[in-house]
């Protein structure tokens, strides 16, 4: 049970830190708290399962999939959003739902960027690298 409330409390953590630096203060306090007192987090920290790591995953996500969008260094926040979407497929299966949301997610804000069709090829190779890591097959003894 500690192992889930330790990833609980680092999603709150995460979320904070992440909220802030897009939203600001306000945003990233109100974000923070509604994931601290939300029911089905506080019943996720509960279990020995892996929701709340998924949960603590899944804030990175979107935030480097933010950041390739909209931040500077939309490289690395590729490849580090990448990663973060292939932990939680590995985690679970149902995590495919997050890559199709934060794909979702970055489309819409590249719409907005100026070198929007720069930050779509480097989006579309990511959700290749995404897709490739993710669903590789695995070796057979």
């Amino acid at each position: 049970m500690a192992n889930s409330v330790a990833w609980s409390l680092a999603a709150i953590l995460l979320l904070y830190l992440c909220a802030r630096r897009v939203h600001g203060e306000a945003v990233a306090l109100a974000a923070a708290l509604l994931l601290a007192v939300s029911p089905m987090s506080l019943h996720f920290a509960g279990q020995l399962r892996m929701y709340s790591m998924i949960t603590c995953l899944a804030v990175p996500a979107w935030y480097f999939t933010h950041s390739m969008a909209a931040g500077s260094r939309p490289r690395l926040a590729a490849l580090l959003a990448g990663l973060a979407e292939v932990a939680v497929i590995y985690s679970q299966a149902t995590g495919v739902m997050l890559v199709v949301s934060t794909s979702a997610y970055g489309l819409l804000l590249m719409r907005k960027a100026p070198d929007g069709r720069r930050r779509f090829g480097l989006w579309l190779g990511s959700r290749a690298i995404t897709g490739a890591l993710a669903f590789r097959p695995s070796p057979t003894p």
